[in-house]
């Protein structure tokens, strides 16, 4: 479900996303993004994600990456995108998840509208339901 009314622009497309721990580590296998309001030359169209310990600041350059790749574009505004990437077998706790792309030129910002961790057990990835608790969350940064 998309929560649609928040709204998270970066305004610049180098190294901006989404940094977050979760209350325990959890096992990414993919995650949902919804598109902004704005229009679609704003949406982000590539991903990498990282993956490291608490104990990793969130700017140091000592994450994981756990995969990168392109995010298709959206059918319509606040519609969603999901991306798996099943290979992966590492729990982390804190995540970085950077949008360096955007799928137009004439837009000088990143929009997204909500974004969801997908986890072993969520449904979106064939299995049952439940998601991670994020209980901390921050913007910006990045793995040098």
């Amino acid at each position: 479900m998309c929560y649609c009314s928040t709204q998270y622009s970066q305004s610049t497309t180098t190294n901006g996303g989404i940094n977050f721990d979760t209350a325990t580590p959890v096992l990414a296998k993919g995650f949902v993004i919804w598109s902004g309001q704005s229009g679609a030359a704003c949406d982000p169209a590539a991903y990498a994600i990282y993956g490291g310990s608490t104990s990793v600041p969130f700017t140091s350059n000592s994450f994981t990456l756990i995969s990168f790749g392109t995010i298709y574009p959206f059918l319509s505004r606040q519609s969603a995108q999901t991306v798996v990437f099943p290979s992966n077998s590492i729990q982390y706790q804190r995540y970085l998840v950077r949008f360096n792309v955007t799928a137009g030129s004439t837009c000088s910002y990143m929009e997204i509208s909500e974004f969801q961790l997908l986890t072993p057990s969520d449904p979106y990835i064939t299995y049952a339901a439940a998601y991670p608790t994020i209980t901390s969350l921050s913007y910006g940064g990045s793995p040098a």
